[in-house]
């Protein structure tokens, strides 16, 4: 708590959490409305704990509200200073335990667009905000070859699947690699967008029934506009989509929709050219603000879950990743293939690649409600693929026919997106991960393995069958590493349903 805080003031802390992501089908293609996305929720989540400092009564009329976020990853504190008279928010210091200080785009622009929307009430005194994240966000969470049998029995992992239970937790600071932080691939910024946006609609709004059930739609539309305005551009929103909702067939909302309120906010009466709103006057920031909440309440978000994908302990298809040793720029990769797409005047790979991820998403969607037998599932996962097809013929096994259908829909993408990389001059499945997923398919029971999202070179994702013992995971645990060609590390990661978004955590179980 700052020195000036008084010590009796009341207190109240929430906490909320939203998951990663894992991009199976629709890389770059999901940038356009008509396509989909298959997009996979993760059990691995971003964490933001919101402490308000709540005056008794309401005699201090002080219209600015001191903010401070501090990541103990980053070992970083930036403070703001909110005015709510003005509705603007200014940076104020930031403090780095150690190094020079830097700034965070993504915190300080979302709570601009946060604290704009919301109403900050003259109660409020100040504002302390924790942000952390699960090691596998920042390559802390790689599995040894020593420990690998022992992550796979819940009750002495000390996460367990999807638990809130942080009391255990051991956070680790975030790796840099040449004063880079190292990252997984698990959309890090669209998490802590919607775990921010999330925390704070939660601590500022009134918990009333109607607000409850209007609550997600707020949330997942703040994260969404949040998160462009900070990346200065319309993505695609997938992560963002993900963090909110959980695992499901996404299609990307139109450009249209937020392109009003991003230009009023980046405008010259909305914000300067260092990109400061702290000078806007009052007349400026309620226009802005009136802009805002009508762009929330509309109906854009309506049509961008396509179908929901509900992946379990006892579904039969089940996700695992691996952080590759590298890193690759997506939004520069995009932009290049997008230059290539618009260069062609029949662009036949484009094109066939969205009906295979249409393929995908369907048989994804029809086996993970099927239910094999164990039988059934030990007979899949004690072959390769390359022999299921026989296995099918003798046996004509339940679901069988479909994860066949599959494999081969999942090779059909790789080829098309390398290729696609090829004629771009973008490297979307680089040589070196063709090698690590060309062989990861050649182990028993992995369906396919590729490269999530936009590819490059730093994850290779793997659909395997999920068997009673765990036995297929393992087995490939233990492949990646030993892999000798490039620094692989297995992530314990695991795919999560629909649903499993987005929620408010019990502040008391989790200490940080």
């Amino acid at each position: 708590m700052s020195d000036n805080v008084p010590s009796a003031l009341e207190t109240k802390t929430v906490v909320a959490s939203a998951p990663g992501k894992i991009l199976l089908a629709g890389g770059y293609l999901v940038l356009e409305p008509k396509n989909i996305g298959l997009v996979i929720a993760v059990d691995k989540r971003f964490y933001t704990k919101v402490k308000l400092f709540l005056q008794n009564d309401a005699t201090d009329t002080t219209s600015t509200v001191k903010i401070s976020v501090t990541s103990p990853q980053f070992r970083q504190t930036w403070t703001y200073v909110f005015d709510r008279h003005t509705l603007s928010l200014t940076s104020a210091i930031n403090c780095p335990t150690d190094g020079e200080p830097e700034s965070n785009i993504f915190v300080e622009k979302t709570l601009k667009i946060a604290l704009l929307y919301l109403d900050v009430s003259l109660a409020i005194h100040e504002v302390q905000i924790t942000i952390w994240a699960d090691n596998e966000f920042y390559g802390g969470g790689s599995i040894s070859e020593s420990n690998i049998c022992s992550v796979h029995d819940v009750s002495q992992s000390p996460r367990g699947h999807e638990s809130s239970n942080m009391n255990d937790f051991q956070w680790q600071p975030a790796k840099r690699v040449n004063g880079r932080v190292t990252k997984t691939g698990l959309g890090s910024s669209a998490c802590l967008v919607t775990s921010l946006v999330a925390a704070l609609c939660y601590a500022l709004m009134k918990d009333d029934g109607n607000v409850m059930q209007q609550q997600q739609a707020i949330i997942t539309g703040l994260s969404q506009i949040s998160h462009c305005y900070a990346q200065g551009k319309i993505g695609s929103g997938f992560d963002v989509s993900a963090a909110c909702s959980g695992s499901h067939v996404y299609r990307r909302f139109p450009e249209a929709a937020i392109r009003n309120v991003l230009d009023l906010l980046t405008s010259t009466t909305g914000e300067n050219a260092e990109g400061d709103a702290g000078n806007r006057d009052a007349g400026s920031n309620q226009t802005v603000q009136h802009c805002l909440r009508d762009c929330v309440h509309g109906q854009w978000q309506s049509d961008c879950i396509v179908e929901p994908l509900n992946f379990s302990s006892d579904s039969l298809l089940q996700v695992i990743l691996a952080d590759v040793a590298g890193g690759s720029e997506s939004p520069g990769m995009a932009r290049k293939v997008l230059q290539w797409k618009n260069s062609q005047t029949d662009p036949l790979l484009w094109t066939e690649l969205a009906q295979v991820n249409d393929r995908i998403a369907k048989l994804c969607q029809s086996l993970l409600a099927c239910r094999p037998t164990a039988e059934e599932r030990e007979q899949f996962a004690n072959v390769t693929a390359d022999e299921w097809k026989g296995l099918q013929q003798d046996n004509d096994i339940s679901c069988g026919s479909k994860l066949i259908a599959l494999h081969q829909a999942l090779s059909d993408s790789r080829k098309h997106l390398k290729a696609m990389g090829d004629q771009a001059g973008v490297p979307i499945e680089p040589d070196e991960q063709t090698l690590l997923a060309d062989a990861t398919m050649q182990l028993p029971g992995v369906v396919a393995a590729l490269c999530p999202g936009a590819g490059g070179f730093d994850a290779v994702a793997c659909v395997y069958i999920q068997d009673t013992e765990n036995s297929v995971r393992r087995r490939i645990e233990r492949f990646w590493s030993q892999w000798s060609n490039s620094a692989v590390g297995p992530l314990d990661v695991r795919a999560i349903s629909y649903s499993g978004g987005v929620r408010r955590e019990s502040a008391d179980s989790l200490q940080i």
